[in-house]
């Protein structure tokens, strides 16, 4: 669905904004960020909340001043069991003191638990669905469980849509103007209401 790749790109834009920013790999089980930044995954939070690592050992560094980063570190047999832990709210005290904004890379919300413990920490909750590609069913049940566990402010993104032929556009010449072709809004025009 694009899920890491989203968070990347969401700490990269706050960091450019000029908001000292920092991602955290919170995947344990199938960690990403670390390819996505292209550096080893040998320590990160998995170390840290097994006590092997001290926090300032796990920040990394980018070349902007304002975006630092923390992959998951070693797959645990025990993923779920350590985000549950104590350390897991320390960490995250500790890097509040340091952070405007912390972005958290987590496991697929409905897969598995992790996730759900992860969001008495967090002010705002995205999912990242893709176009042509995330099943329907599965999406419905997870906005159910997301109901069922009474969580608030979630948001949903929508990635890998293809833009309509007819869309916005702008017209050079011998004047200047623009214009909005069929689709942009086309449900809320008529409107209809999709699920």
């Amino acid at each position: 669905e694009g899920k890491s790749f989203t968070a990347v790109n969401m700490a990269s834009a706050y960091a450019l904004y000029g908001k000292k920013t920092i991602l955290l790999g919170l995947d344990l089980r199938k960690p990403v960020v670390h390819k996505l930044m292209n550096v080893k995954n040998s320590s990160g939070v998995s170390t840290y909340l097994i006590g092997q690592s001290e926090v300032e050992d796990i920040i990394q560094h980018t070349s902007h001043p304002n975006l630092d980063f923390i992959t998951s570190g070693l797959i645990p047999p025990n993923p779920s069991e350590l985000l549950e832990s104590e350390k897991t709210q320390e960490l995250l005290e500790i890097l509040k003191q340091q952070y405007d904004y912390i972005i958290m890379d987590t496991a697929p919300i409905g897969l598995v638990s992790d996730t759900y413990h992860l969001m008495k920490y967090t002010t705002i909750n995205i999912m990242v669905t893709r176009q042509h590609y995330t099943d329907k069913k599965a999406l419905v049940t997870v906005l159910d469980e997301i109901d069922n566990h009474n969580i608030e402010n979630v948001c949903l993104i929508i990635n890998d849509v293809k833009a309509p032929k007819r869309g916005y556009g702008y017209r050079y010449g011998y004047g200047y103007g623009y214009g909005y072709g069929y689709g942009y809004g086309h449900y809320a025009e008529k409107g209809k209401r999709r699920r």
